[in-house]
């Protein structure tokens, strides 16, 4: 492994996925301690064995895939091979009509391909049916998402199409027991990462009302225990669309100096 910025946890990771061959599961890592830079590696080390297999990189949130595959982020950390090696077909922001023809095209260039997508455009309205270029391995960041039926849909699908698929999935919520995730490959838990200086140790908050809370009661809650810290981020997450949209314009009312982002599967802002 020729990564030398890789930490023990992220290196006994790559291990276990190297040693059993891409075997198919989730990697339990808590939340900031470098599941990415795993998931990056293990593209260089699944592109070492099959050289000529693609891959298809799915993520929740578009905002991460952005930054992740820009060139002078993967230089920066040491990936800049995957340009190098792949033929790289990205999604994420851009998505034209045809987008998946350019993926069935791409075959003619005789190189392995990358596709980067976010999950939530590619299992609504099934259009991944749409794609005829065989898929290898998924690498699935974030991949808790397999609850839901869309999500379940697509895997029953691809691993239809293709038995011999590999699904890696990265999550820090353990113990998914739906297929393909349905096996812990590795676990590194907030306490592990706490005790390693990796992460600082968390601070958990619970708020007892004895009333129903408004979207603005929540808003005071959030705002109230962030506002003395250095840096003042905030992230919400909705399970509706619709809802995005409504908490954005109540939060941009609110926080008239703060840049309030929403990153849904139909719009990029």
């Amino acid at each position: 492994m020729e990564n030398k910025n890789l930490r023990e946890n992220q290196i006994n990771a790559i291990d276990i996925s190297i040693k059993n061959d891409f075997q198919s599961g989730v990697h339990f890592h808590a939340t900031g301690t470098g599941k990415s830079w795993i998931a990056l590696q293990l593209i260089l080390e699944y592109n070492k064995k099959y050289s000529k297999n693609n891959i298809l990189w799915l993520c929740e949130q578009k905002s991460i895939l952005i930054e992740q595959f820009q060139k002078e982020m993967l230089k920066k950390k040491g990936y800049q091979d995957i340009h190098n090696k792949f033929m790289i077909i990205n999604y994420v922001e851009n998505k034209p009509h045809d987008w998946y023809k350019r993926i069935n095209n791409a075959v003619i260039w005789n190189m392995p391909i990358l596709v980067i997508i976010n999950r939530s455009f590619l299992v609504s309205q099934n259009k991944y049916t749409k794609i005829k270029m065989n898929i290898d391995l998924i690498i699935h960041d974030e991949c808790h998402s397999i609850q839901n039926n869309t999500t379940q849909e697509f895997y029953n699908y691809i691993c239809g199409v293709n038995k011999f698929v590999k699904c890696i999935g990265f999550s820090a919520t353990p113990n998914l027991e739906i297929f393909p995730f349905n096996n812990v490959l590795s676990e590194y838990t907030i306490y592990d990462a706490f005790n390693d200086d990796v992460i600082l140790p968390p601070k958990i908050k619970w708020v007892h009302s004895d009333k129903i809370l408004t979207d603005t009661d929540y808003f005071y809650i959030c705002y109230n225990n962030i506002r003395h810290l250095h840096y003042k981020k905030i992230i919400v997450w909705c399970g509706i669309i619709e809802k995005c949209y409504e908490l954005s314009i109540l939060w941009k009312k609110l926080l008239p100096n703060f840049h309030i982002y929403i990153d849904t599967s139909k719009n990029s802002d």
